[in-house]
């Protein structure tokens, strides 16, 4: 009997023991402060989806919570009796701060009521003849890129910069360097036969888009020299726009663009909207800008050195006419003789024309990389801009 209360009180010591210890850790669980909340319109509507963030004055820790059909949120966790701060934010209503809020363990609900943000639903965008709408009554995608996104690592050709920040659009590339054009193009190809480029407008005036691409036709004479697979690149008219003049450019992207401009917007149009004075401004505004870039030959092709210049595989070559025979070398193309070291009337560089004597056919490899350094292009703009009430400049 003696042993059994002997065993009895241990057990009862343990238990009391067990208790002691998980006591402080039910009554700091209980101690948690909460803060509790609604989330409503002006309208008193409940919104849900609202970030609610939480964050103790002076700290960067943050507990986050988000409104649920009612526009309830609840921030659990947070310590007892501490300042917070609540930052509340919607996508379509002015984000609101509130600050001296005690966390408690039994918080009593209070009701926040956003105002609509006129600045997030009435973006403006430029459409057909410089005519402003707000973008959430179009009937159709536009993208607005600022001016300084075109800028701020300013390349040779300024409609680079349009590449990655607009969804669907492809920029095309010649290998024509700084001054060769871009083919934009919007949403994919839609034929294989017609002009597939978007309709490029400044200020409202309609330019032409061409990329200035021209292939080769048979009969023409480019450069002086007489083949038809000799295709060039002529630049295009976006080339001489100064980014530094752009205030905005705005992408209307799919048919519906077609209907401010009628066929030609069919692909989707590029409007530029150009800087203007700003009579708000006291006095004059001046803007100093400078960019500096360098370029390198990304990657070379695989040429062949098998075959020299010519045509249909003849067996013999020759630099105007010669003691061989009739001239081979008018043509661009490499389908001549093969090198094996034979004797040829080739051109001379000192002479500038035939050589007096027959020279070895073999190839130079390489030698086109010798003409390229590295491109360096700076980039230096200054701008002056005021007005007054009556006129702009």
């Amino acid at each position: 009997m003696k042993n059994r209360n002997q065993v009895v009180r241990s057990i009862l010591l343990w238990l009391t023991g067990f208790c002691l210890l998980f006591l402080p850790l039910q009554s700091l669980a209980q101690d948690d402060g909460e803060i509790v909340g609604t989330i409503q319109t002006e309208n008193g509507a409940a919104l849900d989806n609202v970030a609610v963030v939480a964050r103790i004055e002076g700290s960067s820790a943050s507990v986050t919570a988000i409104t649920d059909v009612n526009g309830i949120f609840r921030l659990k966790n947070l310590e007892p009796d501490q300042n917070y701060t609540l930052t509340i934010s919607s996508i379509g209503f002015e984000t609101q701060v509130m600050k001296g809020i005690k966390a408690l363990k039994n918080f009593k609900s209070f009701t926040v009521r956003l105002k609509e943000s006129s600045s997030t639903l009435n973006n403006v965008v430029v459409t057909a003849l410089g005519i402003k709408r707000e973008e959430r009554v179009l009937g159709f995608s536009a993208t607005t890129l600022k001016g300084e996104e075109l800028t701020n690592a300013v390349s040779g050709n300024w409609t680079d910069a349009l590449s990655g920040k607009v969804a669907g659009l492809n920029l095309i590339r010649s290998n024509a360097g700084p001054t060769g054009s871009n083919k934009i193009i919007l949403r994919g190809e839609n034929n294989l036969n017609g002009d597939n480029e978007a309709l490029i407008v400044v200020d409202g005036v309609v330019i032409n888009q061409s990329s200035g691409r021209r292939n080769g036709v048979s009969g023409e004479v480019p450069y002086g020299v007489g083949s038809e697979n000799m295709p060039a690149d002529y630049g295009s008219g976006l080339n001489d726009i100064n980014p530094e003049d752009i205030e905005s450019i705005t992408v209307l992207k799919g048919p519906g663009a077609s209907a401010l401009y009628g066929q030609r917007g069919a692909n989707g149009a590029v409007i530029i909207t150009t800087k203007s004075g700003s009579s708000k401004r006291k006095g004059w505004g001046i803007t100093l800008n400078s960019n500096a870039s360098i370029e390198q030959v990304n990657r070379w092709p695989d040429l062949q050195y098998e075959y020299g210049q010519g045509l249909d595989g003849m067996a013999y070559y020759s630099y105007g006419t010669s003691p061989d025979g009739a001239s081979t070398s008018a043509t661009s193309s490499a389908y001549g003789p093969r090198f094996n070291g034979q004797m040829f009337y080739q051109y001379d560089p000192v002479k500038q024309g035939q050589g007096a004597e027959r020279t070895p056919w073999v190839p130079y490899r390489n030698k086109s990389r010798e003409y390229f350094n590295s491109g360096q292009t700076y980039t230096n703009t200054i701008s002056v801009d005021g007005g007054t009430d009556k006129t702009s400049a």
